[in-house]
């Protein structure tokens, strides 16, 4: 996390980022802050220790800083597990890995900070098939068929969308719509399917789509 936070002061410049906190010094600092990005790193405690603290850490922020959006941060291979899912159920936006190159790694912050969810493809599969194996779906088929079908013609394309980790300008450009007009679908369908943010509807119609392919 020193190290991601040295490289963002380098490229983001210093007045942009403040220092590293501990876990339990964190809300206090976003409520005192008020940073629009805050990334968390992955991997305190073990197994399911450590998911549920991400989860009950992410909760705590959203609560205190609504406005900020977090991210995880995955610095070792072995924590890059079943805690995500939970990251993403209690409303993170992105995840980032310490493998990803360092101009992948600005781009996703910068990209967050503007407003989109961050994760690729391949991860966002992954993840999905993380929460489906593991049985962590909050919603059985019958009520995600249910809160899909409360969705227009136009939201479901744009949950397709997310559900390829697309951008809000990509988005845009393939609907051939404004990204505010896509900001407006996106608010109204993580409303109708009570979920966090988009990188979690995302999740939850890959999984759901897993689920319909097996």
């Amino acid at each position: 996390m020193e190290a991601l936070a040295a490289l963002m002061r380098q490229e983001l410049g210093a007045d942009a980022i403040v220092n590293t906190v501990p876990w339990d010094g964190a809300v206090e600092a976003c409520r005192r802050r008020r940073p629009d990005v805050v990334v968390i790193e992955a991997g305190l405690g073990t197994g399911d220790e450590a998911s549920q603290l991400l989860a009950r850490l992410l909760a705590d922020l959203r609560l205190t800083s609504p406005l900020a959006n977090a991210v995880v941060f995955v610095g070792r291979p072995q924590d890059d597990g079943i805690s995500l899912v939970d990251a993403v159920r209690a409303g993170a936006v992105g995840v980032v890995y310490a493998s990803d190159p360092a101009e992948r790694l600005i781009s996703a912050l910068r990209a967050v900070a503007a407003g989109d969810a961050i994760v690729s493809s391949e991860h966002l599969n992954s993840i999905a098939g993380r929460a489906e194996r593991a049985e962590l779906g909050h919603l059985h088929d019958r009520d995600v068929e249910d809160r899909l079908a409360t969705l227009t013609a136009r939201e479901r394309a744009v949950l397709d969308c997310l559900a390829r980790a697309l951008r809000n300008d990509e988005i845009a450009a393939e609907l051939s719509v404004s990204p505010r007009t896509v900001d407006k679908h996106v608010e109204h369908i993580l409303k109708k399917l009570s979920i966090h943010s988009r990188l979690e509807a995302g999740v939850l119609l890959a999984a759901h789509e897993v689920r319909e392919t097996t």
